[in-house]
């Protein structure tokens, strides 16, 4: 398991049942790349309490759902963690999100200014 943080990137490794009576549910898709909304514990009757995701690319409607033994809530659809992997960023992505997060950082850097480039 890994320390997953709303705005991380995932993409889904297993594909995720169906469930029968519920078709209203938007599932992710393999392969896919997806973005962390949130990150919290959810309740599966079958295993328990498991870590637990939403994603900014699927939003399902409310509806009513067990959130522990005997205890029923309204809430949207959870995802397990344990059926995503996070993305691999290179160095170069992780300085890009560093700059699109810094907007002082942008202005203050031209990637483009040649005065700056050593030739030879």
């Amino acid at each position: 398991m890994w320390n997953v943080r709303p705005g991380d990137k995932v993409a889904l490794t297993r594909k995720l049942k169906r469930d029968p009576n519920n078709s209203a549910i938007t599932l992710p898709e393999l392969n896919v790349v997806y973005t962390v909304r949130d990150a919290c514990m959810g309740y599966n009757p079958e295993a328990g309490f498991m870590p637990s995701i939403r994603l900014v690319e699927i939003v399902n409607p409310v509806q009513r759902l067990t959130s522990g033994p005997g205890e029923v809530t309204y809430d949207e659809v959870k995802f397990t963690l344990r059926c995503f992997r996070p993305v691999q960023y290179t160095k170069g992505m992780e300085t890009l999100r560093a700059a699109l997060n810094n907007p002082k950082l942008i202005t203050e850097t031209n990637p483009l200014d040649v005065r700056k480039v050593k030739v030879g």
